[in-house]
């Protein structure tokens, strides 16, 4: 009786450390899919060409989003930073580059809508 509970608490003890190792593999995957890199955390002035297939976030401001025409892509058209609607505004805090857009995000903190 006594074997077979020290063989249970071995049993456990094995599953719990494949189980913590499995975790941690898993935190640094996603942090490396957290970095972002430089080009992607600059923003673009109003007019400026973005990557349509990119966030609204490579765009300045809260209210400014990544404007592309119609068939843009068989078109060949290139897309750019355009004003946007209160739906661009009320995403946009999110974004990582905010802190680059000067004190025009900084309404958010104080507890009513940004926008």
């Amino acid at each position: 009786m006594m074997k077979s509970i020290l063989v249970f608490a071995f049993l456990i003890a094995a599953v719990y450390a494949f189980a913590v190792e499995e975790n941690t593999d898993l935190l640094s995957v996603v942090a490396e899919d957290e970095i972002i890199p430089e080009e992607a955390r600059k923003s673009l002035p109003e007019g400026a060409e973005c990557d349509g297939d990119g966030s609204d976030c490579q765009c300045y401001g809260k209210w400014h989003k990544c404007g592309c025409p119609f068939f843009w892509k068989m078109r060949g058209l290139k897309c750019h930073c355009t004003w946007g609607m209160k739906h661009t505004c009320i995403t946009k805090p999110s974004c990582p580059n905010k802190g680059e857009w000067g004190l025009d995000w900084r309404s958010e903190e104080s507890g009513r809508s940004p926008c």
